[in-house]
């Protein structure tokens, strides 16, 4: 998020690991692109792909937190 207000974005340079981590983590992916669609109705500017990946990551680590602490 800091990042993204400061203008400091990830290039968009890893289309490989964008599809490893959609096909690995759907959930998580999905989620981030929610969360995309909200920054960028919100911020008016764009969230790379990296971006998008870096937020699917966390997100699985919080989901799958959650799941270990039901």
């Amino acid at each position: 998020m800091e990042r993204y207000l400061s203008d400091k974005l990830m290039e968009e340079k890893d289309e490989e690991l964008f599809e490893q981590i959609s096909t690995l983590y759907p959930k998580a992916m999905n989620i981030a692109f929610k969360i995309k669609e909200y920054m960028q109705e919100v911020h008016h500017k764009p969230v790379p792909k990296d971006e998008l990946t870096y937020l699917a990551v966390h997100i699985n680590r919080l989901l799958k937190y959650s799941e270990l602490n039901k």
